[in-house]
């Protein structure tokens, strides 16, 4: 396989990204039959998009996962990381919103090099104000200590940090999809 050159100036992600991207979604594509007409299992078609709608009975669930990838870096430089927790709540409740769910509860991971409280404690604090002004409940999640498997900028905490929310989509909304958009529509 010849390796995908870089995506054309501006456009964010790379060809190697959206190749590993495809192959992601591939695999986890062969998966969908293992929940074939069970409740949670896939049943809108929705497969590709952003978020994923799951029926259990008449209602519908909707998630998502994302991260805030490379801002933690604009936040080491300047030493302030109260403003992620609203971008990692962004990350995953536009994609929900994109369907036309409502966002509900959100799941996180923080993978850290070492702990650093007054750290923790920034990055918790805004996730907490953010999930206040979205109306949102943060039901769980995980801190992994993973040493040197973790870099960034600075000598101080390094870290990833990433959420998967679920929302619902009420009995009688279709989901927006895009398919009856067409051109000159208002968006």
């Amino acid at each position: 396989m010849v390796s995908p050159g870089p995506a054309p100036e501006g456009t964010g992600g790379s060809a190697r990204g959206d190749a590993a991207s495809r192959i992601a979604a591939e695999w986890s594509e062969r998966t969908l039959p293992f929940r074939a007409g069970k409740a949670l299992g896939p049943g809108a078609g929705l497969f590709g998009h952003y978020a994923q709608i799951l029926p259990i009975g008449r209602e519908r669930i909707v998630m998502t996962a994302d991260g805030i990838g490379t801002k933690i870096e604009i936040a080491e430089r300047l030493g302030r990381y109260d403003t992620l927790g609203y971008d990692l709540l962004a990350m995953v409740t536009d994609d929900l919103a994109a369907l036309g769910a409502e966002p509900c509860v959100v799941s996180n991971v923080l993978d850290v090099s070492v702990l650093d409280d007054d750290i923790v404690d920034q990055l918790f604090r805004g996730l907490h104000d953010a999930a206040r002004l979205a109306g949102i409940a943060v039901v769980g999640g995980e801190i992994a200590e993973l040493g040197d498997r973790m870099a960034g900028y600075g000598a101080s905490m390094h870290f990833a940090w990433s959420a998967t929310c679920v929302g619902h989509l009420p009995v009688g909304w279709e989901p927006i999809d895009g398919s009856a958009v067409l051109p000159g529509h208002t968006v």
